[in-house]
């Protein structure tokens, strides 16, 4: 106690403490919470964890955190999401989508190797399903939408659920979701490639909204 109060005062201020924190990672603060009631006021500090959030959120195109948490949560939740590779139907449809052809096979419509067009999922009566549109042009998803759904694992349509990471677009081979370092969203499968467009606001009773009240 004596050494504390030689070094940090007196009163207990946390505020130096948080200074010294603030210079080492979020990882290693998370680590130090347990070593003693004092340091956990210092290390949760919302102000420090305000400045991590920042940093870890540096132009990520996509942060999900629960609304009105603090901001410890709010990182880790945002950082657990970011792992994520199971994609909701809200997500899917509330997101517009780039669309390009991986192989050959996008002469077959006249598009040039680096060709992008917009593709839309739109939501059905079931959460699991609905159909899928597109701008490329001479494809059927141009022409009428065709039906998507939700994937489980051995390929049968997820029924009542509503994520998964795998996504079907009638008739064609699965498409695989898969994340980009920025946190985007990205469905694959050996013929084409959907990327999620950047800086999608998404309101789902979770929020990107980066500072805690």
């Amino acid at each position: 106690m004596k050494a504390r109060n030689h070094v940090l005062g007196e009163s207990g201020d946390t505020a130096l403490l948080e200074h010294i924190l603030s210079l080492t990672d979020a990882k290693t603060v998370a680590a130090s919470i347990t070593t003693c009631k004092f340091w956990a006021v210092a290390a949760l500090s919302d102000a420090l964890w305000q400045d991590f959030c920042e940093q870890l959120w540096h132009e990520k195109v996509y942060v999900r955190h629960a609304p009105g948490v603090r901001a410890f949560k709010a990182f880790w939740q945002s950082f657990n999401d970011s792992l994520r590779s199971s994609i909701t139907a809200d997500e899917l449809t509330s997101f517009a989508w780039s669309f390009r052809f991986r192989t050959d096979h996008r002469t077959l419509h006249g598009l040039s190797a680096g060709a992008v067009a917009q593709a839309k999922f739109t939501a059905g009566e079931e959460a699991w399903k609905g159909h899928f549109s597109s701008g490329v042009g001479g494809a059927p998803s141009s022409v009428r939408p065709l039906r998507w759904w939700l994937v489980m694992q051995g390929g049968q349509e997820a029924v009542e659920c509503t994520s998964s990471s795998t996504v079907r677009v009638s008739p064609y081979p699965p498409l695989t979701v898969q994340r980009t370092p920025k946190w985007g969203w990205v469905l694959a499968n050996q013929f084409v490639e959907l990327s999620s467009h950047e800086e999608v606001e998404f309101h789902n009773g979770e929020n990107s909204s980066v500072l805690p009240a």
